[in-house]
């Protein structure tokens, strides 16, 4: 009797081609997005990316509103999915998501709106001079950039040591602070040095803005004003 495998292999061969199936032994995503292609979206090109740097990509139509992406490696993958028109333009981004094959088993990761004009950020603190969160009294973290009339703030909690989702900010080029603060009255204990001239683009993109280091408030922290929200009439 023939190995039902060799069959399989002879015949492919006979037709003059041989179709290679998905390694049951890794793991697949099935990757599904919102239907807002617009009237210029065309193509979503799916991005996974592995801890090492790897990156897997393929293209789907945006109408199809899913792709199957096959045989991973058993590890975690950030997946983002990418709006682009038909002469290949990117149009705008999905918040990146998180997605854990280590068990070996085939996921689902539902992707958020396609994002067009705001972008993400990523940041990670630490202190200096070997102090910790439970030294200072920290409980949460102030992530503040501003402009000469804008004033966009976001906040984490500190003992996570980054922000363990990616927060959307309009584009613009902004002064960045970071604090540690303390309850009840959430008083800064330490501060990081301002960071100017981050510029933010639009289009979804993701900006890593690394890990920002924070000083002891000795004894209160230098923190210049903010603007102000424009008054009413």
């Amino acid at each position: 009797m023939i190995d039902r495998r060799l069959a399989v292999l002879l015949l492919a061969g006979t037709a003059g081609c041989m179709r290679i199936y998905p390694d049951p032994e890794l793991p697949d995503v099935v990757v599904e997005w919102f239907n807002d292609c617009g009237d210029d979206g065309v193509t979503v090109r799916i991005d996974v990316v592995s801890p090492d740097g790897t990156q897997v990509s393929q293209d789907a139509a945006c109408a199809d509103g899913t792709d199957r992406v096959e045989d991973l490696e058993r590890t975690t993958h950030t997946i983002t999915a990418s709006l682009l028109d038909a002469n290949g333009v990117l149009l705008g981004r999905t918040m990146p998501s998180e997605v854990d094959l280590r068990k070996g088993h085939s996921r689902r990761s539902y992707m958020s709106d396609f994002v067009r004009d705001y972008s993400f950020y990523r940041v990670a603190w630490k202190f200096d001079g070997g102090d910790t969160c439970e030294s200072l009294g920290a409980t949460a973290m102030a992530i503040d950039f501003w402009t000469d009339e804008l004033v966009t703030s976001g906040g984490g909690t500190c003992a996570d040591g980054k922000l363990v989702y990616t927060p959307v900010i309009a584009p613009g080029t902004y002064t960045l602070q970071v604090l540690a603060v303390r309850p009840p009255d959430r008083t800064a204990v330490a501060a990081s040095e301002l960071r100017r001239d981050v510029v933010i683009p639009d289009r979804g993109a993701v900006v890593d803005l690394g890990t920002i280091a924070l000083t002891r408030c000795t004894p209160i922290c230098e923190i210049p004003p903010r603007p102000q929200p424009p008054g009413g009439d």
